[in-house]
């Protein structure tokens, strides 16, 4: 996270599924997260439940610890945001 905050720009690109491509198949999608310099410091990964687009971002540091996760529940216009140390 110190990197995060740290940083004036990053960039997030969307790590595309062969699946996807190939036969449109929906997948939760993955993002790497990366500074100016264009070093990985964060993943991302949605999950949903079944008939939801988007339910929940959780956010992994280089370690795989969950760092961060942005919740929308899928029934109300309401997002959570939870920061984990």
């Amino acid at each position: 996270m110190n990197q995060l905050a740290g940083a004036s720009k990053i960039f997030i690109k969307q790590k595309m599924e062969m699946l996807e491509v190939l036969f449109n198949w929906e997948m939760e999608n993955r993002y790497v997260i990366m500074d100016q310099s264009g070093r990985v410091f964060m993943t991302a990964k949605e999950k949903s439940g079944d008939c939801e687009r988007l339910c929940g971002v959780y956010f992994y540091d280089r370690s795989r610890r969950t760092v961060m996760v942005i919740d929308k529940p899928f029934d109300g216009c309401f997002l959570s945001v939870y920061l984990y140390r």
